[in-house]
């Protein structure tokens, strides 16, 4: 029985093949994420968050002295959403929303007892998540590890270019 290096040259021989492969392997692994980002979760607060709702709590621990505005160029996204996020996460019991004394334009999110519980929850995450990730790489030498990182940020330029493109034609 005659092998082939699949890394290499594909199933059937061709590079084509495996970059198929690879290109459908990263959907999956993306459709698969997309849907955890639709799931609430509660983080020991009581409260289900989404993780849109988790992250502006997450900024606002990190960066308490930051006005709305700021926590959106944090995050990337629009003052709208900031706004929105921040009423629903005021509802929750989450953040109370003030205004700055001097600059009445300027406003801010403090987060609760209930808050903080959820920032703390969040951050504990994430530090299991980092172990189950540093437990994958347990087996690689450093120069395997250095390789995965380089791949992932090509693979991150390669969609911030995509998505520029599409946003680009979407516009048109």
């Amino acid at each position: 029985m005659t092998r082939r290096n699949v890394t290499q040259d594909g199933p059937t021989g061709r590079k084509s093949d495996v970059s198929r492969a690879i290109h459908e392997q990263f959907e999956r692994i993306v459709n698969k994420y997309s849907s955890l980002q639709e799931a609430p979760f509660d983080y020991g607060c009581g409260v289900d968050l989404y993780p849109s709702e988790v992250h502006v709590v997450e900024v606002i621990g990190k960066h308490p002295d930051a006005h709305m505005a700021e926590i959106a160029r944090i995050l990337g996204v629009t003052r709208g959403a900031i706004q929105q996020t921040g009423d629903r996460l005021v509802k929750k019991g989450l953040v109370e929303k003030f205004m700055d004394e001097n600059d009445r334009k300027k406003v801010y999110l403090e987060l609760t007892a209930k808050g903080k519980a959820a920032f703390e929850g969040h951050e504990e995450y994430h530090a299991e998540e980092s172990s189950r990730i540093e437990k994958l790489f347990e087996g690689l030498r450093p120069e395997g590890v250095a390789l995965l990182k380089s791949l992932l940020d090509e693979v991150e330029s390669f969609m911030d270019i995509y998505r520029e493109q599409k946003l680009q034609r979407n516009s048109q």
